[in-house]
């Protein structure tokens, strides 16, 4: 049975709450490495770890599953959709934002220098701007990982975002510029080109794994694929989650790298099958979207406001270097965590939010015919 390509107003928000959940378990995970350092929290420091590898898992999941079904979606509806236009979109989304939080970072980093206690501290200079704005950064023989981040440290997994969304578009997509032996020569090597570069970065065979998992669940769902959406089978699914995140002290490695992106897209594919028959309060509806709308925002720009507000505290004595200090460290981090909401949001009003209208007037300008000169 054919599923028509269509997630109803309780599916969107479902997916909308697990893009921002995804993103605040990275935000959660860098607020409580830093306020709750290795020195003084040495055996709590796995589990903050484990936060941001399991929130970056979902991420890329869902990542895949998105666009897998939004590439689905369109070519259903429109016989014109092309690989040209699919790239306008994908980069759109990855720049609008990516581009003032660079600019961000160039400016935390002045303060970066002001602050600074030692003089081994990271800096985020022009050439970082650069090789992170052309997707390079964490390419092995161009940069090194910890040289290049710095400030916008989850920069780096924008790359691996980059490069996955160009292979499955070339496989997907047809050109709408080029046909015949021009189109498959143009096509094959933007592919061949893509594959070079990333095949430089690590660990690309995992996150292209989780990726691939989320085209899966996509094809699954869009092709009717019928897991019984029971009331016990979500909660078994959700007991398996919730013993990991209680039981899994270590970072990801061996078994659980393959194991976990896969009980992530199941999780996925649950909740959609079992929001297709249950409904999500209109209040939740509205909040899942607002909450949605600046997710990747923050997931930009949170790690260098974390790191400058730490630095504050221990050059002004707000925070001392001992363990004494629990309860003021939880009311830093807690105000931290509604400020960078507060912020993201805002930035987001003019960026984020915002991508749909730049994209119109890309694809506009990019459709419209170009005159000839005499």
């Amino acid at each position: 049975m054919y599923h028509t390509p269509q997630f109803n107003k309780d599916q969107s928000a479902i997916l909308d709450l697990i893009r921002f959940f995804a993103a605040f378990l990275v935000l959660g995970a860098h607020l409580l490495t830093h306020f709750y350092d290795t020195a003084y929290y040495p055996y709590r420091q796995h589990y903050y770890t484990n936060l941001g590898s399991i929130g970056l898992g979902i991420f890329f999941v869902l990542s895949g599953f998105l666009i897998a079904f939004t590439v689905t979606r369109k070519q259903t509806s429109s016989k014109t959709y092309s690989f040209e236009i699919y790239l306008i979109e994908r980069l759109t989304r990855l720049y609008i934002v990516l581009i003032p939080a660079l600019l961000i970072a160039l400016t935390l980093n002045m303060m970066n220098d002001w602050l600074a206690l030692r003089n081994d501290v990271s800096h985020f200079t022009f050439k970082h701007f650069i090789v992170t704005a052309l997707m390079l950064q964490g390419i092995r023989d161009i940069t090194a990982h910890g040289e290049t981040f710095a400030l916008i440290e989850p920069a780096w997994s924008l790359n691996y975002e980059f490069y996955l969304y160009i292979i499955f578009g070339l496989i997907a997509l047809k050109s709408s510029s080029a046909s015949g032996a021009r189109d498959w020569l143009i096509r094959s090597s933007l592919f061949i080109l893509t594959i070079g570069i990333a095949l430089r970065l690590d660990h690309l065979f995992y996150y292209a794994y989780n990726w691939l998992i989320g085209v899966i669940v996509a094809g699954w769902f869009v092709h009717g694929f019928r897991w019984r959406a029971t009331l016990w089978n979500v909660t078994l699914v959700a007991s398996i989650m919730t013993a990991h995140f209680a039981t899994s002290p270590q970072s990801f490695d061996g078994i659980a790298w393959w194991v976990f992106p896969a009980l992530y897209g199941v999780c996925i594919y649950g909740l959609l099958l079992w929001f297709d028959i249950q409904s999500v309060p209109n209040v939740v509806a509205r909040l899942a979207k607002r909450l949605s709308s600046y997710a990747y925002t923050m997931y930009l720009i949170h790690y260098g406001i974390i790191h400058i507000a730490l630095l504050m505290c221990l050059k002004y004595g707000i925070l001392p270097g001992n363990s004494e200090t629990a309860l003021l460290r939880f009311a830093i981090v807690i105000f931290l965590m509604i400020s960078v909401n507060l912020l993201s949001y805002g930035l987001s009003l003019i960026t984020e939010q915002m991508t749909g209208q730049a994209r119109e007037q890309i694809i506009r300008l990019f459709k419209k015919p170009i005159p000839l000169t005499e």
